[in-house]
């Protein structure tokens, strides 16, 4: 429980990523027609998945070490792949381009929430 307390940002956009990735979805007709909408998607999910990594991380002012990155950005590429696994099992479809998406979103956030975080305790050390 004081894990979960900790990661609670974490713990939501997970939950939400599970969701949204194994559960059905409706067909909005809008959509269809927006190229790669569907990469997007998850390209934006496991970015904020790790955009939410490091609001946690910072929100109890701890520093990752590199053990700590290195488990998130597997986890998150890891949980991408094992829901694009099981997704045929409760009728969606498991794509490789989405694992990539996935992926390519987890590297691009992890990086932005690095960037953040050096910028943001740069400044509070310049006050």
């Amino acid at each position: 429980m004081h894990t979960l307390r900790h990661y609670i940002f974490t713990s939501i956009c997970t939950t939400a990523i599970l969701l949204l990735s194994l559960l059905p979805v409706p067909e909005v007709p809008q959509l269809d027609d927006t190229p790669f909408i569907d990469k997007w998607a998850h390209f934006v999910m496991y970015g904020g998945l790790m955009l939410s990594v490091w609001l946690d991380w910072t929100r109890h002012r701890h520093h990752p070490r590199f053990v700590h990155s290195l488990t998130a950005v597997l986890g998150s590429i890891a949980l991408g792949g094992l829901i694009e696994l099981i997704q045929p099992l409760v009728g969606r479809s498991g794509e490789w381009l989405d694992f990539y998406a996935d992926t390519l979103g987890t590297v691009l956030g992890f990086a932005a929430g690095l960037t953040a975080s050096h910028l943001l305790s740069r400044g509070s050390k310049d006050n």
